[in-house]
Parts: structure tokens; C-alpha cells; sequence
């Protein structure tokens, strides 16, 4: 049993050493996997997953986003698991784009 409850919130995106960073906090300290997901101004998307070892000694994960292009939208995937606060599970950059929609292939 754990004192823990899952709540993640993504606090930002910011750009480090070339690419492209999301803050993810564990605000409810429940040691949970996720992925991150990023669109591009293309309509493009590209994930990354973690496990829950990423919480073993830290309450704030930086994910690297993969790709060299700026992120317009970021989100956290939760998969089957439920966000007690889902509104703080996306960013959107200011003044973004709209993204084209990818080609049916």
C-alpha cells in the first residue's frame, strides 16, 4: 500500500542543449509509468514511455523530446490509468500553429 495517489502535471516545455525538455511533476507521489507525447508543427508526433523508475528518487522528471523540432503541443499519456487533475496533463505553446493532419497512409 502506498500513501500515494496519481496526479502528474506537466509544468513546461523549454528548450536545453539543442532539443526540446517537458517538466513532469509527481504531484500525487504515486510512482506510476506515462509517456509523453509531442506534435509538431507538421501534424507530426513522436512518444516517449517511462517506467516508474524514473520516481525513485525524485518527485520531478525532465523528459527529452524526441526529434529537433519545436514541440507545439505536449502532452502526458497516462495510458489505462485516470489523472485525478487530467487539465494539467497538456501544453500548448503560445501562439501556436495549427498542425496540418498527417497524410492517411
Amino acid at each position: 500500500y502506498t500513501d500515494g495517489y496519481i496526479d502528474l502535471g506537466l509544468k513546461g516545455v523549454t528548450q536545453a542543449d539543442g532539443g526540446w525538455t517537458a517538466e513532469v511533476d509527481n504531484i500525487g507521489g504515486f510512482a506510476i509509468p506515462f509517456g509523453v507525447k509531442a506534435t509538431y508543427a507538421d501534424g507530426s508526433t513522436q512518444s516517449v514511455e517511462l517506467t516508474p523508475v524514473v520516481w525513485k528518487d525524485a518527485t520531478t522528471a525532465a523528459v527529452a523530446l524526441p526529434g529537433d523540432q519545436e514541440p507545439m503541443k505536449v502532452e502526458i499519456v497516462m495510458g489505462p490509468h485516470k489523472d485525478t487533475t487530467p487539465t494539467d496533463l497538456t501544453w500548448v505553446r503560445p501562439n501556436a500553429p495549427v498542425p496540418s493532419p498527417s497524410p492517411a497512409g
